[in-house]
């Protein structure tokens, strides 16, 4: 997890706008995994700031599979289905791993829990439905089709449990901001949906089984499936009616937008050359570590014992003996069963004392005792990078992606907004 983590601050950290467009596959990953449980299999090494223990999940997520890391999808689906949530950036907090070219990476197959997470997240968070209002109720009415209180409550809580996941909990002043941009996104959704009907989009029934098949097997079993659907009052009837909608409009951006923008090499390379700051790889070290934990309130006796223990550890190095080796045996941290291995990390990643002495050290070299809030450490460094720049021929096709995932953006954004002014609206949902 650490070496993903650090890869995603070290590889593209300075893309200020990268954020805002693929807040669908973070609904992906930090809803359905969360709700599933399957965020908390990798434990989280103990050096790791509190910040980023809030944030873990995420990158929790790309260890546990690695081949959506590896595989650049040509579906321009996976690519740009984010777009739907057309103005999101207006309302999301920063996300640390919201990098736009780790995003554009993934599969197609795995976009589509998108709409089963946002219900999911209904039932994940029932406190949040604090006003008593029919589920049935109109929040708003999209050229005569009803938006319920249960659409709107289901991206609501979705949004809430996305952010929460980012270690950024809505606040109450916060709050009526995101409820009206919540429904902004969903009557955007629904103008573009009516629009992929006018057109003419459909979507198969051999891929919506298959998108369906693929939901069900993330449950380790049929029953698991139906409970959740149950708890939600929902049926597999109104999973898959969103599951077309979500298709036909992605189907839809892609034939309208995506098959039709291209971005030269010239723009890119001119991209490139007007924002070098964006490009800059920041100083990262590797390091193994050893740690005995022990509690800042923790009783003097209790220190006491436990720095006897790392200074038993520290003379057993001194002897000669294999430092991951010991690490394995003895080291308190998750991070044990790897060898102390936390993989490349920058500074200001791990709690300061820590950082500070694992950035001092060189290559090879073991720390003398470093005491942090978690207990007492001996660092070793593996390896150290200096700050350096992406090459141009290293980053210009994922910058290329990016820039047409911009452009494509822009005009969904603006192409939404003209059918807004000629649809007719009425919103329910008033800013109090």
């Amino acid at each position: 997890m650490c070496k993903f983590m650090m890869q995603d601050t070290d590889y593209l950290s300075s893309f200020r706008e990268r954020r805002k467009n693929n807040l669908m596959v973070d609904h992906v990953v930090g809803q359905f995994l969360t709700h599933s449980g399957d965020s908390s299999i990798i434990p989280l090494p103990a050096v790791l700031k509190p910040h980023e223990k809030s944030l873990a999940p995420k990158s929790q997520v790309f260890s546990l599979m690695p081949d959506l890391e590896a595989a650049l999808t040509n579906s321009p689906s996976a690519q740009w289905s984010a777009l739907i949530y057309v103005g999101w950036d207006k309302c999301i907090m920063n996300s640390k791993y919201g990098e736009i070219f780790m995003k554009i990476k993934r599969t197609g197959s795995f976009l589509v829990f998108a709409t089963f997470v946002g219900m999911m997240a209904w039932v994940a968070l029932p406190s949040c439905a604090q006003e008593k209002k029919s589920p049935e109720a109109k929040v708003a009415l999209v050229n005569g089709k009803t938006i319920t209180q249960r659409d709107f409550d289901r991206e609501l809580n979705g949004v809430k449990r996305r952010l929460v996941s980012m270690g950024k909990p809505v606040k109450d002043e916060q709050l009526q901001t995101i409820k009206m941009q919540v429904l902004e996104n969903i009557i955007n959704l629904e103008l573009l949906y009516q629009e992929s009907q006018k057109q003419g989009v459909k979507i198969e029934e051999k891929v919506i089984n298959e998108q369906l098949s693929t939901i069900k097997k993330r449950f380790p079993e049929e029953d698991g499936f139906k409970k959740a659907l149950l708890n939600m009052n929902l049926s597999e009837e109104d999973l898959i009616s969103q599951l077309v909608r979500e298709m036909s409009v992605r189907k839809f951006i892609d034939i309208q937008f995506v098959e039709k923008t291209t971005v030269s090499d010239e723009k890119v390379k001119d991209y490139y050359d007007s924002h070098p700051n964006d490009f800059k790889k920041p100083e990262i070290v590797k390091a193994r570590h050893i740690l005995i934990k022990i509690e800042p309130q923790a009783e003097d006796s209790r220190k006491a014992e436990a720095r006897k223990k790392i200074e038993d550890i520290q003379n057993r190095l001194k002897k000669g003996e294999d430092f991951a080796s010991v690490a394995k045996e003895v080291s308190q941290c998750p991070s044990s069963a790897k060898g102390g291995d936390l993989g490349y990390f920058t500074r200001g990643q791990m709690v300061k004392p820590f950082s500070d002495k694992a950035f001092a050290l060189s290559p090879g070299e073991v720390s003398d005792i470093v005491e942090t809030e978690f207990g007492y450490h001996l660092i070793k460094s593996v390896d150290k990078k200096p700050r350096t720049s992406i090459a141009y021929v290293d980053i210009k096709e994922k910058l290329q992606k990016y820039l047409k995932q911009k452009k494509v953006m822009e005009q969904v954004s603006e192409y939404t907004e003209d059918l807004k002014k000629k649809a007719k609206v009425e919103r329910f949902v008033t800013k109090d």
